[in-house]
Parts: structure tokens; sequence; C-alpha cells
């Protein structure tokens, strides 16, 4: 991932350029140095697979991994989520230690999803373990820190990091990866729709939603919402899906009933020849497609459209354009349109030291 690829290098540069030259943690001159160029050491063919755990296995408040004797701890550098440029960035920093650096993450779920996966295990061809990584065995080989807990805010005067139910950290260098939560300002969407996003919870909301469809007996209305690509993918696969799990519970497999309903054109980033592909996939697998007519409000069992349609739903699947968080901005860091603003180097504009993955 290009994005993972420049954030792990700029990072590695910046700190190893800040242990060299501040030989304290304490030192008033902390800063994090700009882009230094060491592409070169990160370009290794590796892979780190996503390890094979039990689903339902415990996990602590807080765990650490074994921290590597590497010297004092001169500088840390924290992470704030486990999004894939992070994972790939815990892999390089294990594979390529900085001396005097301690590495901590900050992880809300210990098991972080690979989001390009999701649509396959929607559809049933993966597992919940073939589509998760396991941030702990990570953490140890890389000997990082690991802190389960959600980071909720920053003092960026003191340079520590808020939790919600821990005490706060401090860093001298911080990347944030925290993702998006739905950006649902029609009115019921909060009340009656499943929301595709925060990605790492929407497994455990899709297997709420088939047992629901397979513990009736009635036709079941689909409607998703969204006609980019996320939304594309995740109704050809839930429909497949529903269909195979109803056939194998041996019920009929046009019980469940999809539409897909958008503002604008079906995949309209996408050349016109692949939005007539799609279309016409859509047309032969039976599903309706609703296009340049949005949501304007979200009733239980129904939707109200802009031309004032109402579409029968008993299941809502909202994949629309989601949101940033907001407590980065919140706390005091510089942003645009709601997102971290960051220069080239992926750097906040308004604090030193802190960066984000590009969007």
């Amino acid at each position: 991932n290009e994005a993972s690829l420049e954030l792990s290098i700029v990072i590695d540069s910046c700190m190893s350029k800040a242990s060299l030259t501040l030989p304290s943690r304490h030192s008033t001159a902390a800063q994090v140095s700009a882009f230094t160029g060491r592409r070169g050491d990160f370009r290794r063919k590796s892979t780190f697979a996503p390890p094979h755990r039990s689903r339902r296995a415990p996990a602590t408040a807080a765990m650490g991994g074994k921290m590597n004797d590497t010297g004092p701890v001169v500088k840390d550098l924290v992470l704030i989520g486990g999004g894939h440029s992070h994972v790939y960035v815990l892999k390089m920093l294990g594979m390529n230690k900085l001396p005097g650096v301690r590495v901590t993450l900050v992880a809300k779920e210990v098991n972080t999803p690979y989001s390009g996966m999701l649509p396959g295990h929607i559809a049933g061809h993966y597992t919940w373990d073939e589509c998760h990584v396991d941030l702990r065995p990570l953490c140890t080989f890389a000997g990082h820190r690991l802190i389960h807990d959600e980071a909720v805010s920053i003092d960026l005067e003191n340079k520590r990091v808020i939790l919600k139910g821990r005490p706060s950290i401090s860093y001298d260098a911080l990347s944030i990866d925290i993702g998006i939560t739905p950006a649902k300002a029609v009115q019921g969407a909060s009340d009656f729709t499943t929301p595709v996003k925060p990605i790492y919870g929407f497994g455990e909301r899709w297997e709420a939603i088939l047992d629901r469809v397979l513990t009736t007996s009635t036709q079941t209305r689909v409607a998703v919402v969204g006609g980019g690509a996320g939304g594309v993918e995740l109704a050809l696969a839930m429909q497949h899906r529903l269909q195979a799990e109803l056939e194998k519970a041996g019920q009929s497999a046009d019980r469940a009933d999809f539409k897909l309903i958008t503002r604008g054109t079906l995949m309209p980033t996408h050349a016109s020849s692949i939005r007539k592909t799609f279309l016409d996939i859509f047309h032969d697998r039976g599903i309706e497609v609703i296009e340049g007519d949005g949501v304007e409000s979200v009733l239980k069992g129904e939707l109200v459209l802009s031309s004032g349609r109402k579409v029968p739903a008993d299941e809502c699947i909202w994949c629309t354009q989601a949101a940033p968080q907001g407590w980065p901005g919140d706390a005091g860091l510089e942003t645009d349109d709601g997102f971290i603003k960051v220069s080239p180097t992926m750097e906040s504009t308004s604090h030193p030291g802190v960066f984000r993955r590009r969007r």
C-alpha cells in the first residue's frame, strides 16, 4: 500500500534523525525532522500473514510485547490506531529497529480487519480469522508496546495522548490512523440502518443481519444505500451469501430481495464501460438499481427518497461517504474538511511531530 510505505518511511526518517540529535527525550528542542529520503530501507518483499486465533479469545485491557534491549529509551513514538498503514509501520520498525526509540501502539481493537477482504468475508469466501490481523503477535515479534484502549484526545502542549480508560501516555512523535465514522446526516439513518463504517465492527453487524433473515420465513427486503465501488461490492457479496445460506437452510433463495440506491450514478468515478458492466450484472442478478434519487429520510421498514418514492426495506446497509472523527480537530490540530491537515510529508501543518496517513 503506497500510503503505508510512505508513512513508514517518513516516521522512520523522523525518529532516526531525532534520536541522533536529541540525546534526551526531555530536551526542550525536541522536533521531528522532515523527510530525509531513506526509501530504500523499506522496499523488502515480505508479508505479515494474518495469524489464526479463536474469534472469542479474551483480550486484556493492556498488553506489551517483549521489549528488545536496544539501550535506554530516549524517544517515544506512539501510533494511534491499528489500521493498514500502522500494521506495515509496526512490521518495518520491527525489522529495522531504531536504537533508543520505544514504539507504542494504542488500539481500540486488537484484531484489525483488512478492508480489501471484507466483501469476500461477507460473501463467505474468507473466514473471520483470514481477513483480520491480530496485533498482539505482531507487536510481540517487533518488540513494541501494545495498549488496548481508545485514544480520545491529545494534549498537544504537553505531548500526551489522552486515553479513555487508562492514564495518558507521552510521545515525542505521534502518528494517527483511526479511520472514519459514518456520515449520517440523513434523518433516521442512525436509528434504522446498519453502517459499514467503522469497518472493524461490520462483520458482527452482518452476522446479526444473517441471523435475523434466517430466523424468519417472510420475504426480506434489503436496501444498500451508496453507489460507489464499496456499495456495489457489498450488495453483490451480500446477495450471494444470503442466497447460499437460504438454500443451505432448505429455503427459497428468492426470499431475499435486493435494491441499491444512489444519489448520483452508479460508480461515478469509474469508466462508463465499467459502469455498464456492473449495471448488466445487477440486472442479471435481479438487483434493482435506483440512480439519481438519494435517501432523504429513513423510517422503520422504509426509505423515503428525494423524488418522494418510498422504498420498503427490512434491512438497510448504509455505505455512503463517511466522515472523519472529530476529536483530533477538537484537540487543536489544524484540519481541512474535518481531516488533519498535513504537509507533503504527512506531518501536521500546525503541530510538528504529529502525522497522519494520506486520505
